[in-house]
């Protein structure tokens, strides 16, 4: 569709379970490639797979690949970074570096709420050092195929009933609010978006935009 309307578009496939060299090498290849980025959206995403998974895919990676493209971001005038986020974050004190390395099935997506943290505290840190714009987002519960591996054998009993509607956004509504935190303008301190718009302050936990949350994270994880 865009090659159609005249822009320009590439598709690069990155797995975010892999190694983080790997993971780095790919980020600088892109950022040397393609310099500024005036916008990354991290939007990868794992749910009831094993904890060590979830928190390579869902935090660590993404962390890494941000690194790997913080010169080309850096480079552009008005760069800003989106981190698709979950309200699971508000049921997290912190982000156990045991998980990093369990092979335990993340049943109760404890896992699954300390990377969401993981990742706002991340945004925390790249505001204060780096003076980055970024932007973190809820999209709400969104009927995704991930999310139906989750559910399993409730996922069409909930459509059969009539609740899915009911409980769950279509993908295009929550959609909408990763668009709206990426076309938003930058913000200087922390902005956080649920059902496409700017939450009020005091809409995410104290501990996503806490300082020294933040960086006990880093110094742990």
């Amino acid at each position: 569709e865009i090659h159609a309307r005249g822009g320009k578009a590439e598709y690069e496939p990155l797995e975010l379970n892999a190694p983080a060299e790997r993971v780095s090498a790919c980020g600088r290849r892109l950022g040397s490639a393609r310099p500024p980025v005036s916008l990354l959206v991290n939007n990868a995403g794992a749910m009831g797979v094993s904890k060590a998974e979830t928190l390579r895919v869902n935090f660590l990676s993404p962390v890494v690949l941000t690194l790997a493209l913080l010169p080309a971001l850096l480079a552009a005038p008005r760069c800003r970074i989106v981190n698709v986020g979950s309200s699971s974050h508000l049921r997290a004190a912190a982000v156990a570096r045991a998980a990093c390395d369990s092979p335990a099935l993340d049943r109760d997506l404890s896992a699954y709420a300390a990377s969401k943290l993981g990742l706002m505290h991340f945004g925390v840190l790249l505001r204060a050092d780096c003076n980055i714009s970024v932007h973190d987002c809820h999209p709400g519960l969104v009927w995704t195929p991930m999310l139906r591996r989750h559910l399993g054998v409730l996922a069409p009993a909930l459509s059969r009933v009539g609740l899915r509607p009911v409980l769950f956004k279509t993908p295009s509504a929550g959609a909408a609010t990763v668009l709206a935190a990426a076309l938003n303008e930058p913000q200087s301190g922390p902005a956080y978006f649920v059902n496409g718009v700017l939450a009020p302050r005091g809409a995410s936990s104290k501990e996503s935009a806490d300082a020294e949350s933040a960086r006990a994270t880093w110094r742990d994880v």
